[in-house]
């Protein structure tokens, strides 16, 4: 598959404004790419219609979202560390705005 990575890198989106995380996710692709298409998604009719958390949170930005990188690893253990990072930041009140975990992001 042209473009996916060996290792996957985990990743977090955080607020312009504040820093603070708001998103886990994890790619099989450049985490600017992943980021990138972030950013193009929440442009896009059927994505601005969306009533998701993520979704609103996007269209309300001041500016770009940073993104972390938190942790990188095999496709074998991509989901199991996305759910253990997301309920980390979940446990920490923060405002985390996943609504599950463990959904693949090509």
């Amino acid at each position: 598959m042209r473009g996916r990575r060996p290792h996957w890198p985990l990743y977090a989106l955080t607020c312009p404004d504040t820093g603070k995380v708001r998103y886990i996710g994890h790619t099989f692709s450049d985490p600017a790419e992943r980021l990138r298409r972030h950013i193009n998604d929440s442009r896009r009719t059927h994505y601005r219609n969306s009533t998701s958390k993520k979704a609103e949170w996007m269209r309300g930005l001041s500016g770009v979202p940073g993104i972390v990188v938190l942790q990188t690893g095999t496709e074998a253990d991509a989901m199991r560390a996305e759910e253990m990072w997301i309920e980390i930041f979940k446990a920490a009140e923060i405002g985390l705005l996943n609504s599950r975990a463990g959904r693949v992001k090509r």
